[in-house]
């Protein structure tokens, strides 16, 4: 298995991979083959071309509050993405009342962010 990022982001061991592959509906069938760590949204692009060149599911993977089962591998041959590295506010733009963030933003960060400009999440 060919993984285009650093040893250390990379999580084989049983317990975490388990654990990652369960949200609120429960546990998932199998776990994925590996836990990947990408911090840039251009490793989540290459972890996805080593993927299917490798015939692998790639299984993304947020803050773990998901309700659907979402994070399960049928037979385990996927690669989950542990996308919490992906943390950077990119804009807030206070007229349009917009936000664009990347996929591991916490609610806690966004609303820190939005204070500062005199907004809130409406969540």
């Amino acid at each position: 298995m060919s993984l285009p990022l650093p040893e250390a982001r990379i999580v084989r061991d049983a317990a975490t991979r388990s654990l990652m592959a369960e949200d609120v509906a429960g546990a998932g069938e199998a776990a994925p083959e590996a836990v990947l760590r990408p911090e840039t949204p251009e490793e989540v692009a290459a972890i996805c071309a080593a993927a299917r060149a490798e015939g692998r599911a790639v299984i993304p993977r947020g803050g773990g509050m998901s309700y659907t089962g979402g994070y399960r591998s049928p037979d385990g041959r996927a690669w989950l993405l542990d996308l919490r590295g992906l943390d950077r506010i990119e804009a807030i733009d206070a007229e349009a009342r917009t936000a664009v963030v990347q996929a591991g933003v916490t609610w806690a960060a966004l609303h820190e962010a939005a204070a500062a400009k005199g907004l809130r999440a409406p969540f």
